[in-house]
């Protein structure tokens, strides 16, 4: 089985201050040349460009345009906290004359300062709204938003939600989380558990009532983090290094961007890094794996079941018509 889906860290650097993450506590470190990105699997379909914040890189333009060559079936998602309107305005025509299938995602963790706040920048919220905006003006049709829940924006999820839809923005959402290679300690930003049920038990409920095939499957997913954040099982194994990788900015290949698993540098051949033990579900003591992470490396299978009973008759309804075995209740 090749590997289909990637996430790239290109930089560690961020001139973001989040109260979810310490990225930007770093210096930022040692980053790869453009042309190393000729060392990708030329089997991914999916590539998520992120760092720190990607655009801090100069070159990312020329990134793009190697991984583009290097991978042509590849979709390439850069993911951004857009701050960076004109830089943006400027780099991406260029990453669409390289790429054939280019998307961006901009975080927005809440409604005006309540997200300001969590990213720790008076704002941010407003320059969101400009580089959205923009990036529509440039030519991406393939453009959404990611939102991250955490303590003290559990109520703003179906707010996002409801500005994504009317703005015709693609949506994704995760639970804070920690990593030591990643995100860092992040314990004291869980959500109340409480609060992300009823968020995500919402959410979950419009997707079903949704008109498009996939916001439905998008609800089977939000239903796994119903049961994640209720400290239930993952539903998905774990397919690390099999179907997707976490790539840092030196070159190095981990089995994922949460657990501190490197596995080799990427200029020694992807096949020839030791294959990594199936790792079967499990019950979850942390928040290590999220719904962001699915839908970043699975966006293009859909699962094998539908939504489930729980999710209500009309998604059963959809589930016979589209002919798929639904989920059992108690699953």
């Amino acid at each position: 089985m090749s590997v289909r889906e990637a996430i790239v860290a290109v930089t560690l650097r961020c001139n973001s201050r989040c109260t979810m993450c310490d990225i930007w506590e770093n210096e930022g470190g040692e980053e790869v040349e453009p042309s190393y990105y000729y060392h990708l699997p030329r089997s991914l379909h999916q590539v998520n460009l992120t760092g720190g914040e990607a655009t801090l890189r100069e070159d990312l333009p020329e990134i793009v345009r190697v991984i583009a060559e290097r991978c042509p079936d590849a979709r390439i998602v850069l993911s951004t906290h857009g701050f960076h309107t004109k830089r943006l305005t400027e780099m991406v025509p260029r990453m669409r004359e390289a790429a054939k299938r280019l998307a961006v995602r901009v975080s927005i963790d809440g409604i005006g300062e309540t997200h300001d706040t969590l990213r720790g920048i008076k704002g941010a919220y407003k320059k969101c709204m400009e580089t959205l905006d923009a990036m529509r003006r440039v030519g991406i049709r393939d453009l959404g938003v990611g939102f991250t829940l955490m303590r003290g924006n559990e109520d703003e999820l179906i707010r996002v939600y409801d500005m994504a839809l009317a703005n015709r923005w693609e949506f994704a959402s995760t639970v804070v989380h920690s990593s030591p290679i990643f995100f860092g300690e992040q314990q004291g930003m869980t959500p109340d558990p409480e609060k992300a049920r009823a968020a995500f038990a919402e959410l979950r409920k419009r997707q079903v009532k949704s008109r498009r095939p996939k916001d439905w499957f998008r609800a089977w997913f939000t239903d796994g983090v119903v049961d994640l954040v209720s400290g239930h099982q993952r539903r998905i194994d774990c397919t690390a290094l099999e179907r997707f990788f976490y790539l840092d900015p030196r070159g190095m290949v981990y089995t994922c961007h949460i657990l501190d698993e490197p596995v080799g540098y990427l200029h020694e051949g992807y096949d020839n890094l030791p294959p990594r033990a199936p790792r079967k579900n499990r019950p979850r003591q942390k928040l290590h794996r999220t719904l962001l992470d699915d839908l970043h490396r699975r966006p293009h299978y859909a699962p094998e079941s539908p939504p489930s009973d729980r999710l209500g008759g009309e998604a059963q309804a959809r589930s016979r018509r589209l002919k798929l075995k639904p989920l059992a209740p108690n699953a």
